[in-house]
């Protein structure tokens, strides 16, 4: 019909519902996270495994993530060879990019554009 694909998950349901984002955590091996994001992405695979069965998930997940860093690679060497704080690099990347779908996301981060103390998003 000519809609642009746009992909959705719990993370962005929960979001609609007014669940506050949380802190931001990097997980190992799993990425860049808000607390709201890393329980709707464990309640999703946990729910596809009870579904489909843990091994295609897992080798899903493992193409996927794989697909991703590979995509991504040289840019996110090139965040920890030039930047001062990569982690602050990438949780502001990662807090824009969910600012852009989350309007609860949005708020706090115009908030944050204003000027007004640090705070962690949600809250």
């Amino acid at each position: 019909m000519g809609y642009p694909r746009r992909s959705f998950g719990l993370g962005d349901t929960l979001c609609g519902w007014g669940v506050p984002s949380g802190p931001f955590v990097i997980l190992p091996l799993f990425g860049p996270f808000t607390l709201r994001d890393a329980g709707a992405w464990v309640a999703t695979s946990a729910a596809l495994s009870q579904a489909i069965g843990p091994d295609l998930v897992l080798g899903w997940s493992t193409t996927d993530a794989l697909i991703g860093y590979e995509r991504h690679q040289h840019e996110l060497l090139r965040i920890e060879t030039e930047a001062l704080d990569s982690y602050a690099v990438h949780r502001t990347i990662y807090l824009q990019r969910r600012a852009t779908v989350c309007a609860n996301d949005r708020a706090w981060l115009e908030q944050q554009e204003e000027g007004d103390e640090e705070v962690e998003p949600g809250r």
